[in-house]
């Protein structure tokens, strides 16, 4: 009874490798659709930057205006 088990075991992993092996060995090489052509618009380059006239420093990394200070309670 061992020997039919471990056999069968065998015929169905060999089966499996067998239909596995055929699903990649096809690799979608079926029938493929047609691609149309398509027409690129180019896209249109984006205006300059004008400078900053205000004279202001940006400061490094912050470049918001100054945040107020918000006193605190004495503990």
């Amino acid at each position: 009874m061992h020997i039919k088990t471990n056999q069968l075991i065998k015929s169905l992993f060999a089966v499996m490798f067998i239909v596995s092996v055929s699903f990649t060995s096809c690799n979608n090489e079926g029938e493929k659709a047609e691609t149309k052509d398509t027409v690129a618009t180019p896209t249109p380059e984006p205006m300059p930057v004008a400078p900053d006239s205000t004279g202001k420093d940006s400061g490094g990394m912050d470049s918001g205006d100054v945040k107020p200070v918000v006193p605190t309670q004495p503990k």
